[in-house]
């Protein structure tokens, strides 16, 4: 059941909408990218609403898994689903192909997108028509060797906490080492972003054999317990708290998302681990090696900008 103050929370946001759309229209939006567009700011403003919902009532305004998401996602897009190969056929129990390859072969790029949300919201229908969206852009050439698929792990909100994902990710990802595929490309966004990082330092803490050969982190979630002496100005959660849609208040809700484990452990949280040692990401061809790459996109206004600086600067070795 829905706790009251989620109800009261959902049965606000008409009224919120009407608010930001007027404060919009006489003073211009919060969001400066956005600073007169009205149909944004209520978007993103309704988006920032639900994410300060209690973690266990975004249970009741998720769908119930990424295979009902594709039906959602083929129905809307129908001219265009329908001829992607192998589209929305199940992979394994813990995910489904957007694009297989009726001919792949095993050192075919297969990528395998890691959908944000905070560990405890679903995969949504914008997500999956982008990565669609990258897949029509690329050459004919690519597009022939391309594969995708869609991890749909358990989320906080129903229960799973982490490292649970990661757990699943792993199932899925030594499936496919087995079946002899070599070439893997991670796109992980947000707590997608954080299960990429966690799984490469997860694999060379086991000494695994396959690594992936590329990864593509967007606003990677490092540090998911903020300390107080990052919520002082002068600090991205402190100075971005009123242009991004997530707010460092959503710590509150980390005790929900990881229950007991360890917040100083690489796999739970490498943002936290303390001191910070750039030897920790040493030993992981993915970050370090030729032939494979990396790409970190963060942006100037969000509130994790500060913490994936951060880490690049650990583990990539780059400085700013």
């Amino acid at each position: 059941m829905i706790s009251l103050v989620g109800l009261l929370t959902l049965l606000s946001l008409p009224s919120r909408a009407l608010i930001t759309a007027f404060k919009t229209l006489i003073f211009g939006g919060q969001f400066r990218k956005y600073p007169r567009n009205v149909l944004v700011n209520v978007l993103l403003s309704m988006i920032k609403t639900l994410l300060q919902l209690p973690i266990k009532d975004c249970y009741y305004i998720s769908y119930s898994n990424n295979f009902l998401l594709n039906r959602i996602v083929h129905l809307a897009n129908k001219p265009i689903t329908s001829k992607l190969p192998g589209y929305g056929t199940k992979n394994d129990a813990n995910s489904l192909w957007l694009v297989k390859q009726p001919a792949i072969k095993k050192s075919d790029p297969i990528l395998i997108y890691l959908h944000g949300g905070g560990y405890f919201l679903q995969t949504a229908p914008s997500q999956i028509e982008s990565l669609i969206a990258i897949y029509k852009l690329t050459t004919p050439e690519i597009q022939s060797k391309l594969s995708m698929i869609l991890l749909d792990y358990g989320l906080a909100s129903a229960g799973h906490t982490v490292p649970h994902p990661l757990h699943q990710l792993h199932a899925t990802y030594s499936r496919l080492v087995d079946q002899g595929f070599t070439n893997f490309v991670y796109v992980g966004d947000s707590a997608g972003g954080h299960l990429a990082i966690t799984h490469l330092q997860y694999l060379k803490q086991v000494k695994y054999k396959v690594f992936p050969k590329q990864v593509v982190l967007i606003s990677p979630w490092v540090k998911l317990s903020v300390p107080t002496s990052d919520l002082v100005p002068g600090y991205s959660y402190h100075d971005n708290d009123k242009r991004d849609i997530i707010q460092y208040k959503l710590g509150a809700n980390v005790k929900y998302i990881v229950g007991n484990s360890d917040m100083n452990s690489l796999l739970i949280s490498p943002g936290n681990k303390t001191p910070q040692d750039p030897n920790d990401w040493k030993g992981i061809p993915t970050l370090n090696d030729p032939g494979y790459g990396v790409f970190v996109l963060a942006g100037e206004d969000e509130v994790f900008r500060d913490d994936v600086l951060e880490w690049s600067k650990n583990a990539l070795g780059v400085s700013f």
